[in-house]
């Protein structure tokens, strides 16, 4: 999905070659291409028209540059080799297509690896990871934007290259700011402005030090923050319209240390409007967020619910999920202690719903990921095939024209022609079961990967359940009961508030119970299979949701090993909630069968149906999870449906 990149994150593209002068036309460029008389001009040129027209003509761009790549690798060209793939994530990067930039920028890496250069090696090695930290971190993916931005400061460091650092810090500080460490952030903050004097770049200096302010002040460190708000004032002279946002947000949070709520109010406001007439959607959220936040805190409720939605909104919009889902903990935290515990919960739910949609998308982006790594580098297995094909076909013209010419040694020319045929045969043989052998590995490691990662998702919901449900009920319960330490028990208001504490008590014992059966079903353990499975349709019967009929044939006194088990019982599982979710059916019915040695799970309802072509390309994690699971137990998998006739689903396991 395309969306505006935020201005806060200046990514760091890699620069390899000649300086290039921006007054240059695609016109212009063109008839330098013509002129060029040296084939590394011809090509730096047109690496540089590519870029010129990727904004109009996208994909003839991509295919220049890959010609570029391609003639700069025959020719040794490593620098130009390594350029132009930059350039072609770069353009990526700008269409919105993070995928790709990462898979673009991996590449580059790798070419600059083989640099023979060292400066120039290590400083493309060094900015295209802090390249791929900021593009992750567009993806959500705090845990590799923070790896990748960590290995490039490392290197940079060593360089001692302030231009790259003061930015790669101050990229590094938003990931800790976004999940609310800032002590970290500030850490970072403090060596950004540390190498801002050691470059011209005013414009970063700025940002650099009113976010340390900013930073500083929530710390509640008054002095390193009054005096960053110093520097960043004395910088101000030479700002933009971002700047003048950073330094408004940075007062603003100066006021409200001071509790000067409408001064702090007033620079907020000041913030929002230059964010607004900017386009920063980021600190369109930010400053809309503490706007709101201060409107909170003098109970003008309508006022604070107004700008909290215009920043849930644009950060929803942009895909802020984090920073979305921190605001929605700061403000469930503000009702908590003022004890409407109905509107906290709400807005736990909320939190807990994002979270989940974080999840989602960033696993949704990690297949998309290892997908595009897969197809890419069978490409290159592919060219490399094709390659060593290209040469077996010039070995034997050379070996027919020896025999043209040399007639009189035909016999033997004949002879190490058959030899060397079959021995390709051979190798060819070899190889070819070889690759069958990988992918079928491959694919064995594939299907367990998605197990484990769906594994892994339950215990990230699990984990996220019992922090903002049941810690969020136990925290209201032990607020509750505070309240009573001390007071006369016996009064109406404390019984009701004893009572209160104890309903919320029962509610916290439920939702225990509730998330130890999702982790595992204790009936599973220990009754098995069968009974797991008519549990579960009962439980689901009970609901009134749907009438749903379950069957048995031969399972009875059956022995399936846990593993199995466990796994069946998820695939039943997730198949109901399908139902339950899309169906739209009135009755479904369930049967688990056992015949010699298959085991049978048949679900089927009398919902409205689909099209079963649409699971080829289907994205959702549910029907991947099924998928995966049936094939890590080596099963067979039937979908039968059509529209308004509703849905069957046959699948079975070999024991």
């Amino acid at each position: 999905m395309t969306r505006r990149i935020p201005l806060l994150l200046l990514v760091l593209f890699l620069v390899i070659g000649t300086a290039f002068s921006q007054s240059y036309t695609a016109d212009s460029l063109l008839q330098l291409i013509n002129k060029s008389g040296s084939d590394s001009l011809r090509l730096y040129y047109e690496k540089e028209y590519a870029k010129k027209i990727s904004i109009g003509e996208f994909k003839k761009a991509i295919d220049i540059l890959e010609r570029v790549k391609t003639e700069a690798k025959n020719k040794n060209w490593i620098p130009l080799q390594a350029s132009a793939t930059q350039a072609q994530s770069a353009l990526y990067f700008r269409k919105g297509d993070y995928i790709n930039s990462i898979l673009y920028d991996e590449e580059t890496e790798k070419i600059c690896r083989t640099m023979t250069d060292s400066i120039q090696r290590i400083t493309g090695v060094a900015n295209t990871l802090i390249n791929l930290g900021g593009t992750y971190s567009l993806l959500n993916d705090l845990e590799n934007a923070q790896l990748n931005y960590t290995k490039g400061i490392d290197i940079l460091e060593k360089l001692k290259d302030s231009t790259s650092l003061l930015t790669a810090y101050f990229n590094m500080a938003f990931i800790y700011i976004d999940i609310l460490e800032l002590n970290k952030a500030k850490t970072y903050l403090a060596k950004s402005v540390t190498y801002a004097p050691g470059t011209l770049n005013y414009e970063q200096r700025l940002l650099s030090t009113a976010r340390a302010s900013a930073v500083s002040f929530k710390l509640k460190q008054q002095a390193d923050g009054i005096r960053y708000l110093r520097d960043a004032g004395i910088l101000l002279k030479d700002s933009t319209a971002l700047s003048i946002i950073y330094y408004h947000n940075a007062s603003a949070e100066y006021y409200y240390f001071k509790k000067q709520l409408p001064e702090s109010l007033t620079e907020h406001q000041k913030a929002y409007d230059h964010a607004k007439n900017y386009g920063d959607p980021y600190y369109i959220v930010d400053e809309a967020a503490a706007i709101g936040q201060i409107y909170l805190e003098t109970n003008r409720i309508d006022s604070s619910e107004h700008y909290l939605n215009i920043a849930m909104d644009t950060g929803r919009k942009y895909n802020y999920l984090p920073k979305l889902r921190l605001l929605l903990n700061e403000w469930s935290d503000y009702y908590e202690k003022k004890g409407n515990f109905k509107k906290a919960y709400e807005l736990r739910t909320q939190q807990q719903l994002l979270t989940d949609s974080i999840i989602g998308i960033q696993n949704h982006n990690r297949i998309l990921l290892y997908d595009a790594r897969y197809q890419s580098e069978k490409k290159e297995n592919m060219i490399r095939q094709l390659e060593q094909e290209s040469k077996i076909q010039e070995l034997s013209l050379q070996q027919k024209n020896i025999i043209n010419y040399l007639l009189i040694a035909a016999a033997i020319v004949l002879f190490i022609i058959i030899t060397l045929g079959y021995r390709n045969y051979r190798q060819k043989q070899k190889m070819h079961a070889q690759q069958i052998n990988e992918l079928e590995i491959e694919k064995k490691l594939t299907a367990t990967e998605a197990v484990l990662k769906g594994e892994e998702q339950e215990r990230t919901r699990l984990a996220k359940d019992l922090h903002d449900g049941l810690g969020g009920m136990l925290s209201g319960i032990k607020y509750t009961f505070q309240s009573l330490q001390g007071k006369d028990l016996q009064s109406s208001e404390n019984q009701q508030s004893l009572s209160r504490g104890m309903e919320m008590l029962d509610q916290s014992i439920h939702e225990m119970r509730r998330l130890a059966h999702n982790m595992m079903p204790e009936v599973l353990l220990r009754y098995g299979l069968n009974t797991a499975i008519s549990e579960l349709c009962q439980q689901i019967n009970k609901t009134g949701a749907i009438k749903l009929t379950y069957d048995s044939i031969g399972i009875e006194g059956m022995e399936i090993p846990q593993t199995t088990s466990i796994t069946i019982f998820r695939i039943v599982q997730e198949l109901l909630n399908n139902i339950l979710k899309h169906s739209g059916a009135s009755t479904a019915y369930v049967q688990l069968g056992k015949n010699e040695n298959h085991l049978s799970i048949t679900v089927e309802d009398d919902g409205k149906g689909f099209n079963t072509d649409t699971l080829i390309n289907a994205q959702g994690i549910g029907w991947s999870n099924i998928q995966n699971r049936v094939e890590f137990l080596k099963g067979k998998l039937h979908v039968s449906s059509s529209e308004g006739k509703g849905c069957s689903v046959l699948i079975e396991f070999s024991l």
